[in-house]
């Protein structure tokens, strides 16, 4: 992809994500309304942001399931990142199923959420993305994925929290999925800082 359509998306995603043409212009909106003599005009601004919040969302998750099929994996990373952004709670299944796709963007610090854009965007969702990573260590066959979503769960509760929260888990499961859960617990504790290497 070139420089120039790196741009184009990057200004496509940030335009979806901000909702916005005319920023100053919204914001004198927004103030308007919030300070309009009318109450209900007040009133319905929360729900005004929330339901252009949803539909961004939306248009997203949209973006993503559509640039699969062409394997357009600057714009995956893009959207990937504002989902993150936005705390999108809704794409926690959808961002779980790229938890191992690696940025085809440039990476600033040597990080496995710089690497790993989904992983670090289930990070940013906090403990509602948690169920949809324990799926990943329990359901995925790559040891990668396994990994990555470990570290997701030690990012989001702390290395501590993170065992207790995978003991337990692990005491309601058997066979295979109990197995992996075990093999996550001791990935937090012996490689949570470090970039996996797989081939």
């Amino acid at each position: 992809m070139s420089r120039m359509h790196r741009y184009v998306v990057a200004a496509l995603v940030v335009g979806l994500a901000l909702a916005a043409v005319d920023s100053t212009a919204q914001d004198d909106d927004l103030v308007m309304r919030l300070t309009s003599p009318e109450i209900q005009t007040r009133i319905d601004v929360p729900k005004s942001l929330a339901a252009q919040r949803k539909e961004t969302i939306r248009k997203l998750m949209r973006l993503i399931q559509k640039e699969k099929r062409y394997q357009d994996f600057d714009t995956t990373t893009l959207a990937i990142q504002a989902l993150g952004t936005l705390r999108a709670v809704e794409a926690a299944d959808l961002l779980a199923g790229y938890i191992a796709v690696k940025s085809t963007m440039p990476v600033d610090e040597l990080s496995i959420g710089a690497y790993f854009p989904a992983a670090a965007a289930l990070v940013q969702i906090g403990s509602p993305a948690l169920p949809s990573i324990l799926r990943v260590i329990t359901e995925a066959d790559d040891q990668r994925s396994q990994h990555l979503a470990g570290w997701s769960i030690s990012e989001i509760l702390g290395t501590e929290l993170a065992a207790s929260y995978l003991e337990q888990q692990g005491t309601k499961s058997t066979g295979l999925a109990a197995q992996r859960i075990k093999n996550a617990l001791d990935s937090i504790e012996t490689h949570a800082t470090t970039i996996p290497k797989f081939e």
